[in-house]
């Protein structure tokens, strides 16, 4: 895992990046693979089916593990919700 710092506007978030030869092993220890390849996540901002074509990202929201697609108005949605 890759710790990553970005500064934005004077907030700084810590984002940690997983090579895609680990994505695979991540998902299944989150419990997520699984429904991920049976079509049953979806991007928590658009409602689009997350599959491993349009997955982006993942966060934690609320104590709740989500996913965001690939879509840039999605990912900047998550970015300006976790800076606050």
């Amino acid at each position: 895992m890759v710790r990553i710092d970005v500064e934005m506007k004077k907030k700084s978030l810590e984002l940690k990046a997983v090579l895609d030869s680990d994505l695979d092993k991540m998902l299944d220890e989150l419990g997520l693979l699984q429904s991920m390849e049976a079509g049953e996540i979806s991007c928590a901002n658009c409602g689009r089916q997350i599959t491993r074509d349009n997955f982006y990202c993942l966060y934690v929201e609320g104590g709740e593990i989500k996913l965001c697609c690939s879509e840039m108005a999605c990912y900047e949605e998550v970015a300006k919700r976790q800076l606050g």
